[in-house]
């Protein structure tokens, strides 16, 4: 399934997610990332029936980047008539989707139709790295968390939540995670070095080729 449409002069296409991407296990993850600017910097990972109702099933997204600079979307086009600095009549060219839409279109030629068919296009290699820059920084990074604690005791005066860690690997690491990535069934109760194994869709590869990713947090005084 397509939707198409035409802007004075140009065709352009945008294609559908096929089929196989309206289910969350038959994602790969490529297909599962989708960049997109915020002016908090901060990558976000979460849960597939969170996503579900925030994209819809047809095209939600297993990872969602924020504040990367993103790689510019480019057109596929095909020319059907020569365009100076562009390329001439059957060529096939990338261009940035607003030149496309922009400049393209605002060509004067006797003819309507300057190219036949645009399509979207984003390097799948470009995805993959974005999603290992998420990873790697969540299973190289520690967390330190900073808790009071009575005299000559290590035990915490106010325990380490889920909810707690969520919010320190926000500000520390600039990556958003939900409580149920955190395979934790107990809180957090003495100072110490922990490593919390974190939940991913199956769909997700680990860097290393590791099982799990673990995440490091540190409980230590102020």
């Amino acid at each position: 399934m397509a939707m198409a449409g035409r802007s004075k002069g140009f065709q352009y296409m945008r294609r559908a997610l096929p089929s196989s991407c309206h289910t969350g296990q038959s994602l790969v993850a490529e297909q599962c990332l989708e960049t997109q600017r915020n002016s908090g910097g901060t990558y976000g990972l979460f849960s597939p029936w969170e996503m579900t109702s925030s994209f819809g099933r047809d095209g939600f997204s297993l990872m969602q980047i924020r504040g990367m600079k993103a790689a510019p979307k480019l057109m596929e086009v095909i020319l059907t008539t020569d365009i100076s600095n562009v390329g001439k009549a059957g060529n096939v060219v990338k261009v940035a989707k607003g030149y496309a839409r922009n400049i393209l279109s605002e060509v004067d030629h006797p003819e309507e139709e300057i190219v036949e068919e645009v399509v979207e296009t984003q390097t799948e290699e470009q995805r993959l790295k974005e999603l290992n820059t998420v990873l790697h920084r969540l299973d190289t990074q520690r967390v330190v968390v900073r808790r009071h604690t009575p005299c000559q005791s290590n035990a915490l005066r106010k325990h380490v939540t889920p909810a707690d860690l969520v919010a320190e690997v926000r500000m520390q690491q600039k990556v958003q995670i939900e409580e149920i990535n955190l395979e934790m069934t107990l809180m957090l109760q003495t100072l110490g070095d922990y490593e919390i194994p974190m939940w991913l869709p199956k769909t997700v590869q680990v860097p290393g080729g590791k099982a799990k990713i673990l995440l490091k947090v540190k409980v230590r005084r102020p």
